[in-house]
Protein backbone atom coordinates (compact mmCIF):
# COMPACT_ATOMS: atom_id res chain seq x y z
CA UNK A 1 0.00 0.00 0.00
CA UNK A 2 2.87 2.42 0.75
CA UNK A 3 4.25 1.85 -2.74
CA UNK A 4 0.88 2.68 -4.27
CA UNK A 5 0.71 5.85 -2.21
CA UNK A 6 3.97 7.04 -3.80
CA UNK A 7 2.78 6.40 -7.35
CA UNK A 8 1.07 9.04 -9.45
CA UNK A 9 -2.43 8.56 -10.78
CA UNK A 10 -1.06 7.88 -14.28
CA UNK A 11 1.14 5.05 -12.91
CA UNK A 12 -1.78 3.58 -11.00
CA UNK A 13 -3.92 3.70 -14.14
CA UNK A 14 -1.10 2.04 -16.12
CA UNK A 15 -0.98 -0.83 -13.59
CA UNK A 16 -4.75 -1.12 -13.72
CA UNK A 17 -4.75 -1.20 -17.52
CA UNK A 18 -2.03 -3.89 -17.55
CA UNK A 19 -4.03 -6.08 -15.18
CA UNK A 20 -7.14 -5.45 -17.26
CA UNK A 21 -5.31 -6.46 -20.45
CA UNK A 22 -4.11 -9.73 -18.86
CA UNK A 23 -7.62 -10.43 -17.57
CA UNK A 24 -9.02 -9.70 -21.01
CA UNK A 25 -6.62 -12.15 -22.65
CA UNK A 26 -7.50 -14.86 -20.11
CA UNK A 27 -11.20 -14.20 -20.60
CA UNK A 28 -10.79 -14.45 -24.38
CA UNK A 29 -9.03 -17.82 -24.04
CA UNK A 30 -11.67 -19.30 -21.76
CA UNK A 31 -14.43 -17.66 -23.76
CA UNK A 32 -13.01 -19.00 -27.02
CA UNK A 33 -12.99 -22.53 -25.62
CA UNK A 34 -16.60 -22.21 -24.54
CA UNK A 35 -17.56 -20.61 -27.86
CA UNK A 36 -15.99 -23.47 -29.83
CA UNK A 37 -17.80 -26.04 -27.73
CA UNK A 38 -21.07 -24.12 -28.10
CA UNK A 39 -20.79 -23.85 -31.90
CA UNK A 40 -19.98 -27.56 -32.25
CA UNK A 41 -22.91 -28.48 -29.98
CA UNK A 42 -25.25 -26.15 -31.87
CA UNK A 43 -24.25 -27.63 -35.24
CA UNK A 44 -24.78 -31.14 -33.90
CA UNK A 45 -28.22 -30.17 -32.64
CA UNK A 46 -29.02 -28.37 -35.88
CA UNK A 47 -28.06 -31.46 -37.87
CA UNK A 48 -30.30 -33.63 -35.71
CA UNK A 49 -33.19 -31.19 -36.12
CA UNK A 50 -32.78 -31.04 -39.91
CA UNK A 51 -32.68 -34.83 -40.12
CA UNK A 52 -35.95 -34.92 -38.22
CA UNK A 53 -37.38 -32.38 -40.70
CA UNK A 54 -36.38 -34.66 -43.56
CA UNK A 55 -38.04 -37.60 -41.85
CA UNK A 56 -41.24 -35.53 -41.54
CA UNK A 57 -41.18 -34.87 -45.29
CA UNK A 58 -40.87 -38.59 -45.99
CA UNK A 59 -43.63 -39.30 -43.45
CA UNK A 60 -45.99 -36.98 -45.38
CA UNK A 61 -45.44 -38.99 -48.58
CA UNK A 62 -45.86 -42.24 -46.67
CA UNK A 63 -49.26 -41.02 -45.48
CA UNK A 64 -50.29 -40.68 -49.13
CA UNK A 65 -49.37 -44.34 -49.62
CA UNK A 66 -51.35 -45.34 -46.54
CA UNK A 67 -54.39 -43.43 -47.78
CA UNK A 68 -54.05 -45.32 -51.12
CA UNK A 69 -53.85 -42.04 -53.04
CA UNK A 70 -50.40 -43.13 -54.33
CA UNK A 71 -48.65 -46.43 -54.84
CA UNK A 72 -45.51 -47.08 -52.81
CA UNK A 73 -43.31 -46.56 -55.88
CA UNK A 74 -44.85 -43.17 -56.64
CA UNK A 75 -44.84 -42.11 -53.00
CA UNK A 76 -41.14 -43.03 -52.65
CA UNK A 77 -40.31 -41.25 -55.90
CA UNK A 78 -42.16 -38.13 -54.73
CA UNK A 79 -40.39 -38.19 -51.36
CA UNK A 80 -37.01 -38.65 -53.06
CA UNK A 81 -37.51 -35.67 -55.37
CA UNK A 82 -38.85 -33.49 -52.58
CA UNK A 83 -35.76 -34.27 -50.47
CA UNK A 84 -33.45 -33.66 -53.43
CA UNK A 85 -34.59 -30.04 -53.72
CA UNK A 86 -34.03 -29.23 -50.03
CA UNK A 87 -30.89 -27.16 -49.42
CA UNK A 88 -29.67 -25.17 -46.45
CA UNK A 89 -26.54 -23.55 -45.01
CA UNK A 90 -23.50 -23.74 -47.29
CA UNK A 91 -25.46 -25.60 -50.02
CA UNK A 92 -25.75 -28.62 -47.69
CA UNK A 93 -28.11 -31.43 -48.69
CA UNK A 94 -29.94 -34.62 -47.62
CA UNK A 95 -29.11 -38.24 -48.36
CA UNK A 96 -31.04 -41.50 -47.94
CA UNK A 97 -29.56 -44.99 -47.52
CA UNK A 98 -31.64 -48.14 -47.54
CA UNK A 99 -31.12 -50.48 -44.57
CA UNK A 100 -29.57 -53.04 -46.95
CA UNK A 101 -26.87 -50.57 -48.10
CA UNK A 102 -28.41 -49.27 -51.38
CA UNK A 103 -28.19 -45.49 -51.81
CA UNK A 104 -31.70 -44.10 -52.45
CA UNK A 105 -30.71 -40.41 -52.62
CA UNK A 106 -27.49 -38.41 -52.67
CA UNK A 107 -28.21 -34.85 -53.84
CA UNK A 108 -24.45 -34.11 -53.99
CA UNK A 109 -23.54 -37.12 -56.16
CA UNK A 110 -26.61 -38.46 -58.01
CA UNK A 111 -24.47 -41.07 -59.75
CA UNK A 112 -24.34 -43.04 -56.48
CA UNK A 113 -28.11 -43.51 -56.35
CA UNK A 114 -29.33 -47.08 -56.82
CA UNK A 115 -25.91 -48.59 -56.06
CA UNK A 116 -25.13 -51.13 -53.35
CA UNK A 117 -22.52 -49.41 -51.13
CA UNK A 118 -22.60 -51.46 -47.93
CA UNK A 119 -18.83 -52.04 -48.07
CA UNK A 120 -17.81 -48.53 -49.28
CA UNK A 121 -15.06 -46.97 -47.15
CA UNK A 122 -13.88 -43.38 -46.79
CA UNK A 123 -10.12 -42.57 -47.02
CA UNK A 124 -9.75 -43.43 -43.31
CA UNK A 125 -11.37 -46.84 -43.75
CA UNK A 126 -14.71 -45.87 -42.19
CA UNK A 127 -17.67 -47.86 -43.67
CA UNK A 128 -19.84 -44.75 -43.91
CA UNK A 129 -22.90 -46.29 -45.64
CA UNK A 130 -22.98 -49.24 -43.26
CA UNK A 131 -22.77 -46.94 -40.21
CA UNK A 132 -25.48 -44.64 -41.62
CA UNK A 133 -27.83 -47.58 -42.29
CA UNK A 134 -27.20 -49.05 -38.84
CA UNK A 135 -27.73 -45.67 -37.14
CA UNK A 136 -31.08 -45.25 -38.88
CA UNK A 137 -32.11 -48.82 -38.09
CA UNK A 138 -31.21 -48.30 -34.40
CA UNK A 139 -33.42 -45.21 -34.07
CA UNK A 140 -30.97 -42.46 -35.02
CA UNK A 141 -27.40 -41.39 -34.31
CA UNK A 142 -24.34 -39.40 -35.39
CA UNK A 143 -21.83 -40.73 -37.95
CA UNK A 144 -18.32 -39.26 -38.47
CA UNK A 145 -16.47 -39.76 -41.77
CA UNK A 146 -14.85 -37.96 -44.67
CA UNK A 147 -16.74 -37.09 -47.85
CA UNK A 148 -16.36 -34.78 -50.84
CA UNK A 149 -17.95 -31.34 -50.82
CA UNK A 150 -20.42 -30.33 -53.51
CA UNK A 151 -18.14 -29.55 -56.46
CA UNK A 152 -14.97 -30.52 -54.55
CA UNK A 153 -12.49 -33.31 -55.14
CA UNK A 154 -10.82 -33.95 -51.79
CA UNK A 155 -12.81 -35.68 -49.01
CA UNK A 156 -13.44 -33.44 -45.98
CA UNK A 157 -14.18 -34.46 -42.40
CA UNK A 158 -17.95 -34.47 -41.88
CA UNK A 159 -20.50 -35.26 -39.15
CA UNK A 160 -24.02 -36.41 -40.05
CA UNK A 161 -27.12 -37.32 -38.10
CA UNK A 162 -29.26 -40.16 -39.45
CA UNK A 163 -32.92 -40.85 -38.63
CA UNK A 164 -34.57 -44.18 -39.41
CA UNK A 165 -37.87 -44.57 -41.28
CA UNK A 166 -38.85 -48.20 -40.71
CA UNK A 167 -41.95 -48.41 -42.97
CA UNK A 168 -39.67 -48.00 -46.04
CA UNK A 169 -36.45 -49.16 -44.32
CA UNK A 170 -34.80 -45.82 -45.11
CA UNK A 171 -31.99 -44.12 -43.19
CA UNK A 172 -32.54 -40.38 -43.72
CA UNK A 173 -29.65 -38.08 -42.89
CA UNK A 174 -27.85 -34.82 -43.42
CA UNK A 175 -24.59 -33.39 -42.14
CA UNK A 176 -22.16 -30.50 -41.91
CA UNK A 177 -18.47 -30.30 -42.73
CA UNK A 178 -16.25 -29.73 -39.72
CA UNK A 179 -14.14 -27.11 -41.46
CA UNK A 180 -17.32 -25.01 -41.78
CA UNK A 181 -17.64 -25.20 -38.01
CA UNK A 182 -14.02 -24.10 -37.59
CA UNK A 183 -14.53 -21.19 -39.97
CA UNK A 184 -17.62 -20.09 -38.06
CA UNK A 185 -15.72 -20.33 -34.78
CA UNK A 186 -12.73 -18.29 -35.94
CA UNK A 187 -14.99 -15.67 -37.50
CA UNK A 188 -16.88 -15.27 -34.22
CA UNK A 189 -13.67 -15.35 -32.19
CA UNK A 190 -12.07 -12.65 -34.31
CA UNK A 191 -15.13 -10.46 -33.89
CA UNK A 192 -14.88 -10.87 -30.13
CA UNK A 193 -11.17 -10.12 -30.23
CA UNK A 194 -11.78 -6.99 -32.31
CA UNK A 195 -14.44 -5.78 -29.88
CA UNK A 196 -12.17 -6.48 -26.90
CA UNK A 197 -9.29 -4.66 -28.56
CA UNK A 198 -11.51 -1.68 -29.29
CA UNK A 199 -12.71 -1.57 -25.69
CA UNK A 200 -9.17 -1.79 -24.36
CA UNK A 201 -7.97 0.94 -26.73
CA UNK A 202 -10.79 3.25 -25.68
CA UNK A 203 -10.01 2.59 -22.02
CA UNK A 204 -6.34 3.42 -22.60
CA UNK A 205 -7.17 6.68 -24.38
CA UNK A 206 -9.60 7.69 -21.64
CA UNK A 207 -7.05 6.85 -18.92
CA UNK A 208 -4.44 9.04 -20.65
CA UNK A 209 -6.59 12.18 -20.10
CA UNK A 210 -7.38 11.48 -16.46
CA UNK A 211 -5.75 13.93 -13.96
CA UNK A 212 -5.36 13.86 -10.25
CA UNK A 213 -7.77 16.71 -9.60
CA UNK A 214 -10.92 14.96 -10.97
CA UNK A 215 -11.21 12.05 -8.53
CA UNK A 216 -13.32 13.85 -5.95
CA UNK A 217 -15.53 15.45 -8.65
CA UNK A 218 -16.15 12.08 -10.25
CA UNK A 219 -17.11 10.61 -6.90
CA UNK A 220 -19.65 13.38 -6.30
CA UNK A 221 -21.07 13.05 -9.81
CA UNK A 222 -21.31 9.29 -9.38
CA UNK A 223 -23.35 9.68 -6.20
CA UNK A 224 -25.68 12.18 -7.89
CA UNK A 225 -26.07 9.97 -10.96
CA UNK A 226 -27.11 7.05 -8.77
CA UNK A 227 -29.77 9.24 -7.18
CA UNK A 228 -31.04 10.26 -10.63
CA UNK A 229 -31.14 6.61 -11.75
CA UNK A 230 -33.18 5.83 -8.62
CA UNK A 231 -35.71 8.49 -9.61
CA UNK A 232 -34.62 11.34 -7.31
CA UNK A 233 -35.04 14.44 -9.51
CA UNK A 234 -34.33 16.89 -6.67
CA UNK A 235 -30.55 16.51 -7.08
CA UNK A 236 -28.68 19.83 -7.47
CA UNK A 237 -25.93 19.52 -10.12
CA UNK A 238 -23.66 22.45 -9.19
CA UNK A 239 -20.74 21.04 -11.25
CA UNK A 240 -22.54 22.16 -14.41
CA UNK A 241 -20.95 25.63 -13.90
CA UNK A 242 -17.43 24.26 -14.50
CA UNK A 243 -15.75 24.88 -17.85
CA UNK A 244 -13.81 21.59 -18.18
CA UNK A 245 -14.82 18.03 -19.02
CA UNK A 246 -16.32 17.54 -15.60
CA UNK A 247 -18.56 20.51 -16.36
CA UNK A 248 -19.61 18.95 -19.66
CA UNK A 249 -20.48 15.72 -17.89
CA UNK A 250 -22.46 17.65 -15.31
CA UNK A 251 -24.33 19.52 -18.07
CA UNK A 252 -25.20 16.19 -19.67
CA UNK A 253 -26.51 14.97 -16.32
CA UNK A 254 -28.59 18.14 -16.07
CA UNK A 255 -30.11 17.47 -19.51
CA UNK A 256 -30.78 13.88 -18.41
CA UNK A 257 -32.52 15.20 -15.32
CA UNK A 258 -34.74 17.55 -17.33
CA UNK A 259 -35.57 14.82 -19.88
CA UNK A 260 -36.45 12.37 -17.10
CA UNK A 261 -38.80 14.89 -15.52
CA UNK A 262 -40.41 15.63 -18.89
CA UNK A 263 -40.72 11.91 -19.63
CA UNK A 264 -42.47 11.28 -16.32
CA UNK A 265 -44.92 14.10 -17.00
CA UNK A 266 -45.53 12.94 -20.58
CA UNK A 267 -46.11 9.33 -19.50
CA UNK A 268 -48.59 10.44 -16.86
CA UNK A 269 -50.48 12.52 -19.43
CA UNK A 270 -50.50 9.63 -21.90
CA UNK A 271 -51.86 7.26 -19.26
CA UNK A 272 -54.64 9.68 -18.37
CA UNK A 273 -55.47 10.12 -22.06
CA UNK A 274 -55.58 6.34 -22.61
CA UNK A 275 -57.88 5.83 -19.63
CA UNK A 276 -60.18 8.62 -20.81
CA UNK A 277 -60.33 7.26 -24.37
CA UNK A 278 -61.11 3.75 -23.11
CA UNK A 279 -63.85 5.09 -20.86
CA UNK A 280 -65.40 7.15 -23.68
CA UNK A 281 -65.30 4.24 -26.15
CA UNK A 282 -66.79 1.82 -23.63
CA UNK A 283 -69.54 4.26 -22.64
CA UNK A 284 -70.39 4.86 -26.29
CA UNK A 285 -70.59 1.17 -27.08
CA UNK A 286 -72.75 0.44 -24.03
CA UNK A 287 -75.04 3.40 -24.80
CA UNK A 288 -75.42 2.34 -28.45
CA UNK A 289 -76.09 -1.24 -27.39
CA UNK A 290 -78.72 -0.05 -24.91
CA UNK A 291 -80.54 2.05 -27.50
CA UNK A 292 -80.44 -0.79 -30.03
CA UNK A 293 -81.60 -3.33 -27.44
CA UNK A 294 -84.52 -1.13 -26.44
CA UNK A 295 -85.76 -0.82 -30.00
CA UNK A 296 -85.44 -4.52 -30.70
CA UNK A 297 -87.10 -5.46 -27.40
CA UNK A 298 -90.27 -3.52 -28.25
CA UNK A 299 -90.58 -5.33 -31.58
CA UNK A 300 -89.99 -8.71 -29.93
CA UNK A 301 -92.56 -7.92 -27.26
CA UNK A 302 -95.17 -7.16 -29.93
CA UNK A 303 -94.31 -10.42 -31.73
CA UNK A 304 -94.69 -12.47 -28.52
CA UNK A 305 -98.23 -11.27 -27.74
CA UNK A 306 -100.02 -13.42 -30.37
CA UNK A 307 -97.71 -16.39 -29.62
CA UNK A 308 -98.68 -16.38 -25.95
CA UNK A 309 -102.38 -15.78 -26.65
CA UNK A 310 -102.75 -18.40 -29.39
CA UNK A 311 -100.72 -20.99 -27.45
CA UNK A 312 -102.99 -20.64 -24.43
CA UNK A 313 -106.05 -20.87 -26.71
CA UNK A 314 -104.70 -24.03 -28.35
CA UNK A 315 -103.97 -25.57 -24.92
CA UNK A 316 -107.59 -25.03 -23.90
CA UNK A 317 -108.74 -27.07 -26.89
CA UNK A 318 -106.61 -30.22 -26.35
CA UNK A 319 -106.70 -32.83 -23.64
CA UNK A 320 -104.53 -32.04 -20.66
CA UNK A 321 -101.78 -34.64 -20.29
CA UNK A 322 -101.67 -35.52 -23.99
CA UNK A 323 -98.52 -35.24 -26.12
CA UNK A 324 -99.94 -32.21 -27.92
CA UNK A 325 -100.65 -30.51 -24.59
CA UNK A 326 -97.08 -31.20 -23.42
CA UNK A 327 -95.64 -29.77 -26.65
CA UNK A 328 -97.77 -26.65 -26.26
CA UNK A 329 -96.54 -26.34 -22.67
CA UNK A 330 -92.96 -26.22 -23.97
CA UNK A 331 -93.95 -23.57 -26.51
CA UNK A 332 -95.65 -21.52 -23.80
CA UNK A 333 -92.67 -21.92 -21.49
CA UNK A 334 -90.26 -20.78 -24.22
CA UNK A 335 -92.45 -17.79 -25.06
CA UNK A 336 -92.64 -16.80 -21.39
CA UNK A 337 -88.87 -17.07 -21.10
CA UNK A 338 -88.56 -14.89 -24.18
CA UNK A 339 -90.92 -12.39 -22.58
CA UNK A 340 -88.68 -12.35 -19.49
CA UNK A 341 -85.64 -11.74 -21.69
CA UNK A 342 -87.45 -8.84 -23.36
CA UNK A 343 -88.12 -7.39 -19.93
CA UNK A 344 -84.42 -7.71 -19.07
CA UNK A 345 -83.43 -6.01 -22.31
CA UNK A 346 -85.81 -3.15 -21.57
CA UNK A 347 -84.33 -2.91 -18.08
CA UNK A 348 -80.85 -2.82 -19.58
CA UNK A 349 -81.87 0.04 -21.84
CA UNK A 350 -83.42 1.82 -18.78
CA UNK A 351 -86.96 1.47 -20.11
CA UNK A 352 -88.33 -0.99 -17.58
CA UNK A 353 -87.58 -1.98 -13.98
CA UNK A 354 -86.51 -5.56 -13.21
CA UNK A 355 -88.90 -7.19 -10.72
CA UNK A 356 -87.32 -9.21 -7.88
CA UNK A 357 -89.15 -11.84 -5.87
CA UNK A 358 -88.59 -14.87 -3.69
CA UNK A 359 -88.62 -18.06 -5.78
CA UNK A 360 -87.44 -21.67 -6.04
CA UNK A 361 -84.24 -21.76 -8.11
CA UNK A 362 -84.49 -25.57 -8.51
CA UNK A 363 -87.76 -25.18 -10.43
CA UNK A 364 -86.25 -22.49 -12.69
CA UNK A 365 -83.23 -24.71 -13.42
CA UNK A 366 -85.44 -27.77 -14.10
CA UNK A 367 -87.63 -25.81 -16.54
CA UNK A 368 -84.56 -24.39 -18.29
CA UNK A 369 -83.02 -27.85 -18.71
CA UNK A 370 -86.13 -29.08 -20.54
CA UNK A 371 -85.71 -26.27 -23.06
CA UNK A 372 -81.92 -26.60 -23.32
CA UNK A 373 -82.07 -30.33 -24.12
CA UNK A 374 -84.17 -29.61 -27.19
CA UNK A 375 -81.70 -27.00 -28.47
CA UNK A 376 -78.37 -28.80 -28.00
CA UNK A 377 -76.71 -30.86 -30.78
CA UNK A 378 -77.34 -34.59 -30.54
CA UNK A 379 -73.66 -35.38 -29.93
CA UNK A 380 -73.64 -33.28 -26.72
CA UNK A 381 -75.11 -34.96 -23.65
CA UNK A 382 -76.79 -32.78 -21.00
CA UNK A 383 -76.56 -34.26 -17.48
CA UNK A 384 -78.35 -32.71 -14.49
CA UNK A 385 -78.00 -33.29 -10.75
CA UNK A 386 -80.65 -31.08 -9.12
CA UNK A 387 -81.25 -31.21 -5.36
CA UNK A 388 -83.95 -29.38 -3.35
CA UNK A 389 -82.60 -26.00 -2.19
CA UNK A 390 -83.90 -23.07 -0.14
CA UNK A 391 -85.54 -20.17 -1.94
CA UNK A 392 -83.55 -17.15 -3.08
CA UNK A 393 -84.49 -13.53 -3.70
CA UNK A 394 -84.01 -12.14 -7.20
CA UNK A 395 -85.24 -12.30 -10.79
CA UNK A 396 -86.07 -15.81 -12.18
CA UNK A 397 -85.74 -14.65 -15.78
CA UNK A 398 -82.26 -13.25 -15.22
CA UNK A 399 -81.05 -16.45 -13.54
CA UNK A 400 -82.55 -18.48 -16.39
CA UNK A 401 -80.50 -16.31 -18.74
CA UNK A 402 -77.38 -17.04 -16.63
CA UNK A 403 -77.93 -20.80 -16.99
CA UNK A 404 -78.66 -20.55 -20.74
CA UNK A 405 -75.50 -18.48 -21.33
CA UNK A 406 -73.28 -20.84 -19.32
CA UNK A 407 -74.64 -24.00 -21.00
CA UNK A 408 -74.39 -22.39 -24.46
CA UNK A 409 -70.78 -21.42 -23.76
CA UNK A 410 -69.99 -24.98 -22.67
CA UNK A 411 -71.59 -26.45 -25.79
CA UNK A 412 -69.65 -24.03 -28.01
CA UNK A 413 -66.42 -25.04 -26.23
CA UNK A 414 -67.13 -28.71 -27.09
CA UNK A 415 -67.89 -27.79 -30.72
CA UNK A 416 -68.62 -30.54 -33.23
CA UNK A 417 -67.16 -33.27 -31.02
CA UNK A 418 -69.06 -35.57 -28.67
CA UNK A 419 -69.09 -34.25 -25.14
CA UNK A 420 -71.02 -33.63 -21.95
CA UNK A 421 -72.38 -30.54 -20.22
CA UNK A 422 -73.23 -31.15 -16.55
CA UNK A 423 -75.56 -28.96 -14.45
CA UNK A 424 -75.73 -29.43 -10.68
CA UNK A 425 -77.58 -27.53 -7.96
CA UNK A 426 -77.12 -28.02 -4.21
CA UNK A 427 -77.31 -26.13 -0.93
CA UNK A 428 -74.17 -25.17 1.00
CA UNK A 429 -74.58 -23.52 4.44
CA UNK A 430 -76.20 -20.11 3.79
CA UNK A 431 -75.75 -20.23 0.02
CA UNK A 432 -76.74 -22.20 -3.07
CA UNK A 433 -74.17 -23.56 -5.52
CA UNK A 434 -75.10 -23.77 -9.22
CA UNK A 435 -72.38 -25.56 -11.21
CA UNK A 436 -72.03 -25.85 -15.00
CA UNK A 437 -69.12 -27.94 -16.33
CA UNK A 438 -68.19 -29.07 -19.83
CA UNK A 439 -65.70 -31.43 -21.47
CA UNK A 440 -64.43 -28.83 -23.94
CA UNK A 441 -60.82 -27.79 -24.45
CA UNK A 442 -60.52 -25.51 -21.40
CA UNK A 443 -58.90 -22.06 -21.27
CA UNK A 444 -55.41 -20.68 -20.72
CA UNK A 445 -54.73 -18.26 -17.87
CA UNK A 446 -54.83 -15.18 -20.13
CA UNK A 447 -58.29 -16.04 -21.50
CA UNK A 448 -59.61 -16.96 -18.04
CA UNK A 449 -58.47 -13.60 -16.65
CA UNK A 450 -60.46 -11.70 -19.31
CA UNK A 451 -63.51 -13.95 -19.81
CA UNK A 452 -65.92 -11.58 -18.00
CA UNK A 453 -64.75 -8.41 -19.78
CA UNK A 454 -67.46 -6.75 -21.95
CA UNK A 455 -66.98 -7.40 -25.70
CA UNK A 456 -64.11 -9.87 -25.09
CA UNK A 457 -64.52 -13.04 -27.17
CA UNK A 458 -62.32 -15.78 -28.60
CA UNK A 459 -64.80 -16.64 -31.32
CA UNK A 460 -64.52 -15.67 -34.96
CA UNK A 461 -65.95 -12.40 -36.22
CA UNK A 462 -69.74 -12.70 -36.48
CA UNK A 463 -69.98 -15.68 -34.10
CA UNK A 464 -69.92 -13.91 -30.75
CA UNK A 465 -70.64 -10.52 -29.20
CA UNK A 466 -68.44 -10.90 -26.13
CA UNK A 467 -71.40 -9.95 -23.90
CA UNK A 468 -72.69 -13.35 -22.74
CA UNK A 469 -70.33 -13.91 -19.79
CA UNK A 470 -70.23 -10.19 -19.03
CA UNK A 471 -74.02 -10.26 -18.60
CA UNK A 472 -73.68 -13.38 -16.41
CA UNK A 473 -71.17 -11.62 -14.17
CA UNK A 474 -73.39 -8.54 -13.90
CA UNK A 475 -76.50 -10.55 -13.01
CA UNK A 476 -74.76 -12.68 -10.38
CA UNK A 477 -73.13 -9.60 -8.83
CA UNK A 478 -76.51 -7.81 -8.67
CA UNK A 479 -77.92 -10.87 -6.86
CA UNK A 480 -75.19 -10.65 -4.20
CA UNK A 481 -73.45 -13.78 -5.53
CA UNK A 482 -69.96 -14.74 -6.66
CA UNK A 483 -68.49 -16.77 -9.53
CA UNK A 484 -65.62 -19.27 -9.35
CA UNK A 485 -63.90 -20.57 -12.50
CA UNK A 486 -61.74 -23.70 -12.73
CA UNK A 487 -60.21 -24.35 -16.11
CA UNK A 488 -56.95 -25.47 -17.68
CA UNK A 489 -56.03 -25.51 -21.34
CA UNK A 490 -56.64 -28.97 -22.80
CA UNK A 491 -58.91 -30.02 -19.93
CA UNK A 492 -62.50 -29.40 -18.81
CA UNK A 493 -64.00 -26.14 -17.53
CA UNK A 494 -66.15 -25.77 -14.39
CA UNK A 495 -68.00 -22.57 -13.43
CA UNK A 496 -69.54 -22.36 -9.92
CA UNK A 497 -72.15 -19.72 -9.09
CA UNK A 498 -72.75 -19.07 -5.38
CA UNK A 499 -76.01 -17.28 -4.45
CA UNK A 500 -77.23 -16.30 -0.95
CA UNK A 501 -80.46 -17.84 0.31
CA UNK A 502 -83.43 -15.61 1.12
CA UNK A 503 -84.36 -17.21 4.45
CA UNK A 504 -84.26 -14.07 6.61
CA UNK A 505 -85.71 -10.64 6.02
CA UNK A 506 -82.36 -9.13 7.06
CA UNK A 507 -80.67 -10.96 4.18
CA UNK A 508 -83.13 -9.40 1.72
CA UNK A 509 -82.56 -5.93 3.17
CA UNK A 510 -78.79 -6.37 2.95
CA UNK A 511 -79.18 -7.56 -0.63
CA UNK A 512 -81.24 -4.50 -1.61
CA UNK A 513 -78.70 -2.22 0.03
CA UNK A 514 -75.91 -3.82 -1.96
CA UNK A 515 -77.85 -3.06 -5.14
Amino acid sequence: MKILNRLKVKAKLAILLTISALSLVATMLFGGTYLHHKIVADRHEQTKYLADVGRSVVQSWYEKERSHSLTRERAQAGAREAMRSLRYGNNDYYFIQRYDGVTVLNANRPELEGKYRWNDLDPDGVPLVRLEAQAGKNGGGYVYYRFQRNGGKEPVQKVSYVEGFDPWEWAIGTGVYLDDIEQAFWAAFMRLALIASGIFTMATICAYFVNSDISSSLARLKAKMEKLAAGDLTVDIAEAERGDEIGDMAKAMHVFKENAAAAQLLEAEKEKRRELELAVRHAGRVDALGRLAGGIAHDLNNALVPVLALTKTAMSRVTKGSREYGNLELVLMGAERARDLVRQILAFSRKQTVQHQEFDLAQVVTDSIRMLRAGLPTMIKLVSEIQPVPTIYGDPGQLNQVLVNLVTNGAQAIGDRAGTVTISLLAEDASIRLTVSDTGGGMDEQTKARMFEPFFTTKEVGKGTGLGLSVVHGIITSHGGTIEVRSKLGESTQIDVLLPVAGLREAKVAYLRRR
